[in-house]
């Protein structure tokens, strides 16, 4: 293959076959020429083993290059563990130390005197003083605390107090369709005073589901915590929800006697809400001829909106707004 190749050197100089002559020089091969720049001499030449030794290395330049960039990144890492301690906005920073796991902790010497700790009170064995065919409400505090003395407190105080006691409770799907909570208010309503039915979503998903409370609503747009995005967490209540209304939405809640007793009227009901412009909203008690207009202004606040009275039914609209 390479008898085809003419060398010409400079003064006339001629290579012998597969010999090139590197510098000033031309290569004639299938009529094409080639400008050399390199060296002026006459070299053996082996093509694929020259070709095979610079790719060689290239390969191994490449492997150093990386070798070098890890060794310096870690080198870096390694010395941030000198800086002095950093904060931001106020909160400190964790040290860097990629050694944390393997350098030896400084192990504080004992004191040298002990104040030994007093074991904790141990708790006293339940004992079941209902009568028989009822359940009662269970401290599970241990002897020190008693979590639920205040809620007793508040109870046994409940005529002397200028506000009813309220109680939230935290549950499932069970709760959530006032199943249990409607027996347990019953009783409570009975013992210490009050009716209605307690808080109510603006909307809700089962509101068909609950046989404590009818409950209409319409021109509202739900968002709920589960929401992907978009969600405002200042702006939930106690369902973890908010609710935008648009022109003319309202929500209708009429008691009902059928499921719990009180519960057919109330006496208060309030609308809660926020605000960043002013609101007109309408309240309208047992299908009256004439509603009571409230007039909010945006504070971008949390408000209450109030209506007295003896209530089987009340319609909340807002007439005009931008949330609630």
């Amino acid at each position: 293959m390479y008898d085809h190749f003419r060398w010409n050197g400079a003064g006339g100089k001629s290579c012998p076959p597969e010999t090139v002559l590197f510098g000033e020089n031309r290569l004639h091969l299938n009529n094409a020429r080639i400008n050399l720049s390199l060296y002026s001499d006459c070299t053996n030449f082996a093509p694929r083993k020259a070709l095979r030794s610079m790719d060689k290395r290239k390969r191994n330049s490449g492997t150093g290059a990386v070798f070098c960039l890890v060794a310096m990144v870690v080198i870096g890492l390694m010395g941030l563990r000198a800086l002095p301690p950093l904060q931001w906005d106020g909160q400190p920073l964790r040290q860097v130390d990629l050694l944390a796991d393997v350098r030896m902790r400084e192990v504080m010497p004992p004191p040298d005197t002990v104040t030994p700790s007093m074991p904790p009170p141990p708790r006293p064995v339940f004992v079941d003083t209902c009568p028989t065919g009822k359940v009662c409400i269970e401290d599970f505090a241990d002897s020190a605390r008693q979590e639920m003395a205040y809620f007793y407190e508040a109870l046994a105080a409940v005529d002397t107090m200028d506000r009813p006691v309220r109680i939230a409770y935290l549950g499932d799907s069970f709760i959530e369709a006032d199943i249990f909570t409607a027996d347990l208010r019953e009783r409570l309503q009975t013992r210490f005073g009050g009716c209605g039915v307690g808080y109510v979503s603006i909307t809700s998903s089962i509101h068909g589901y609950r046989p404590t409370v009818v409950h209409r609503f319409e021109g509202w747009s739900s968002h709920a915590q589960t929401d992907s995005v978009g969600f405002d967490r200042h702006l939930q209540d106690l369902s973890s929800r908010y609710f935008i209304p648009s022109r003319g939405a309202y929500v209708e809640l009429r008691g009902q006697k059928k499921y719990a007793s009180r519960l057919d009227t109330c006496e208060v009901s309030t609308f809660y809400l926020t605000a960043r412009d002013s609101v007109r909203l309408w309240s309208n008690i047992n299908f009256r001829k004439d509603s009571t207009l409230h007039l909010v202004s945006g504070e971008g606040r949390l408000q209450a909106v109030r209506t007295e009275g003896r209530i089987g039914r009340v319609t909340w609209t807002v007439e005009e707004g931008d949330s609630a």
